[in-house]
């Protein structure tokens, strides 16, 4: 039940940084299916050290497209950080410490997986 919340809650955070709407509701039920259905199950991604303070290592799956990206949001879904991942790699750093102490979702996503694991900042 934890991968399938992490799994709608990785689909709703790629939603709302790339719909033209402001929210998930806001779309039409076709599109929203259309969507699911090009996300496949959830993958697992790693951050360490967790907590962190400056800097984050997330090993994620190797990215084989230009279109990958991790996303850093609020627990409440704000966008706090987007940043684009490099080609052919399966780690990404990420330099945390101008974030305010509190807990984060990380999502790493690339069209067809998405990922989603919550940081602790101190």
């Amino acid at each position: 039940m934890k991968q399938l919340s992490l799994a709608i809650l990785s689909l709703f955070i790629y939603f709302h940084v790339h719909a033209k709407t402001a929210s998930f509701s806001c779309l039409k039920l076709t599109e929203s299916i259309a969507f699911i259905d090009t996300i496949r199950s959830p993958i697992s991604i790693q951050l360490y050290p967790n907590p962190s303070s400056n800097w984050l290592f997330i090993k994620h799956p190797m990215v084989t497209n230009k279109q990958a990206h991790i996303i850093i949001t609020t627990l409440s879904g704000n966008l706090v950080q987007k940043i684009n991942t490099k080609p052919q790699s399966q780690q990404t750093i990420i330099n945390i410490s101008h974030l305010p102490t509190g807990m984060y979702l990380v999502t790493w996503i690339n069209g067809v997986e998405a990922g989603t694991a919550r940081l602790s900042k101190e």
